[in-house]
């Protein structure tokens, strides 16, 4: 069951809301229509819940940050670069390194939640 979910939901979830956040990008760098912009937000939003929901992590939305910030920030970095701009480089190496580091942080959060709920409601 939980393989059914993460194949029909987590997988195309990634690949909606890894390839809206690029594109948007993209479409604020070059000055792109605002409804573009606007549609391919609506997209990576419906492909994050779709994510949330094939992981079933749908009550823990922090995970998103480790998710939806590596495409956008990779992209933003590139553009910068091609740009001539040295922030571009830092600004990939932090999208690439972004998600390792926001697991642990989110995962602990989560455990530290979990446990304080679990002891609250445990019985004296």
């Amino acid at each position: 069951m939980r393989l059914g979910m993460f194949v029909s939901f987590a997988i195309p979830g990634a690949c909606l809301a890894g390839t809206c956040g690029p594109l948007i990008v993209n479409a604020i760098m070059a000055s792109a229509n605002f409804w573009l912009a606007c549609f391919l937000l609506f997209l990576m939003v419906f492909g994050a819940e779709l994510l949330l929901y094939g992981t079933q992590t749908i009550d823990e939305p922090l995970f998103l940050l480790v998710f939806l910030p590596m495409p956008v920030l990779i992209s933003l970095g590139f553009h910068l670069g091609y740009l001539g701009m040295d922030i571009g480089f830092p600004i990939t190496v932090a999208g690439v390194a972004m998600p390792p580091i926001m697991y642990v942080r989110v995962n602990r959060y989560y455990r530290k939640r979990q446990l304080a709920v679990s002891l609250h409601s445990s019985p004296s």
